[in-house]
């Protein structure tokens, strides 16, 4: 039987509780999402787009509750303009008539769109 060294032992407890560490604040901040889109649909607001940074962004109305996961590879501490161009995406595929996904998807495109030429990358 191989001995694993303490220190290796150390490592995989790290990066465990790391992973469980980052489910929890994601939890939490769904908790904060869901309470922030019943304030707005209280408030007769019939779309709710919540963007969650590396997170991706999170969807709802009366008939559509949805989190939208982000496939982005950027380091999200530098994106500056990318909410701008984000916004622009879905406004634009909406005035189109897209679907709600496509809205998305063209949105995120659009983000993503601006940190590629403007070379935010991550790590």
């Amino acid at each position: 039987m191989q001995k694993i060294s303490t220190k290796l032992i150390e490592v995989i407890v790290s990066i465990i509780f790391s992973q469980i560490k980052k489910k929890q604040a994601l939890f939490q901040e769904l908790v904060i999402i869901k309470r922030q889109q019943i304030f707005y649909i209280q408030k007769n607001i019939k779309n709710v787009l919540i963007t969650l940074g590396g997170n991706g962004c999170y969807y709802s109305n009366s008939y559509h509750r949805k989190l939208y996961k982000s496939k982005s590879i950027f380091d999200h501490s530098l994106t500056i303009g990318s909410g701008d161009n984000f916004v622009a995406g879905f406004i634009s595929a909406k005035v189109n008539h897209f679907s709600i996904e496509e809205c998305i998807q063209n949105a995120n495109k659009s983000a993503l769109d601006f940190l590629t030429k403007n070379n935010y990358k991550g790590d």
